[in-house]
């Protein structure tokens, strides 16, 4: 089961005996009953799960010698980036976990340090940010004694209130997905959110950084609107908006996204002897014909 066995069925189906699409929480239970009777479905097709019924993760039974523990809150994201699997696998509905059951996981996490692992974790709209803070609220009540890292979009950055209880609940890093020093980039891969006028994006990052909370900006290389000299322009952009930690990747058509759909109709994928070129599907490495690269 998982991202990749869903997105790509019937490879998997080619290499196990049962395939779990999607969220397994709707048919978990049906699976194991089936697999104690030794009548496993070939295909067991999981629903976008309620929240509510989201089981906690059984931290007890994990080994200790992790450096970071992790939790997710909430799932899906509306921003639907055409390079991005998230809207693919989780849906473009932002679902949130109940607050008190949130805090009971967290409190069950041994490590000092936990990495938040929903891809937004505040979310888009007032009544998703008022959540962020009711969730902090709660966690600094509970006296977790965690330190903890998330992603986050830049509109993190645009509310004190919402700085100081993350602080305050424990955050120490944030991930940022920037894409693109450039609008046509970001009008190329949908990041419209960053496209908002009169974001100050170094003023964003100084506001997170005033609150001790170090941010990670990520930009992606490789988009077809990217000219020669597009690694200084990352770099220099990087530099102006003052990151912490500079973190480049390739853009890499994955299964399921509107930029596989594109780049699958161009031939432009180039790592595409499958199973064996998934190993380079790293986010680290060069999977495609990019239009204005050479692979020499």
């Amino acid at each position: 089961g998982g991202v990749h066995a869903s997105l790509c069925l019937e490879e998997a189906m080619g290499r196990v005996d049962s395939v779990v699409t999607g969220e397994a929480e709707s048919v978990w239970a049906q699976v194991l009953e089936d697999a104690r009777q030794g009548l496993l479905e070939p295909v067991y097709a999981g629903e976008f799960a309620s929240m509510e019924d989201v089981p906690p993760a059984r931290n007890d039974l994990l080994t200790s010698g992790y450096a970071f523990g992790s939790i997710q809150t909430t799932r899906g994201c509306p921003l639907d980036c055409s390079f991005c699997s998230v809207s693919v696998f989780n849906g473009k509905r932002y679902r949130q976990r109940p607050i008190e059951k949130v805090v009971e996981e967290f409190q069950t996490i041994r490590e000092r340090l936990v990495l938040v692992v929903d891809d937004n974790l505040i979310g888009t709209s007032r009544k998703h940010i008022a959540r962020a803070k009711d969730l902090f609220r709660a966690m600094i009540h509970a006296n977790l004694r965690k330190k903890w890292i998330c992603q986050a979009t830049i509109n993190m950055a645009d509310d004190d209130e919402l700085l100081r209880l993350a602080a305050q609940a424990g955050c120490k890093g944030v991930f940022v997905g920037f894409e693109s020093p450039t609008e046509e980039g970001l009008a190329e891969v949908g990041k419209k959110f960053n496209l908002l006028k009169g974001r100050d994006f170094k003023a964003s990052v100084g506001r997170l950084q005033r609150h001790k909370i170090f941010v990670v900006g990520s930009f992606i290389l490789g988009l077809d609107t990217d000219e020669r000299g597009i690694g200084k322009r990352i770099a220099d952009t990087a530099e102006r908006y003052g990151v912490d930690l500079l973190n480049v990747l390739f853009l890499t058509p994955l299964p399921g996204t509107r930029l596989w759909d594109q780049m699958k109709s161009q031939g432009r994928i180039a790592a595409n002897d499958f199973p064996s070129d998934w190993r380079y599907y790293t986010l680290g490495l060069p999977t495609a014909h990019y239009r204005n690269f050479s692979w020499s």
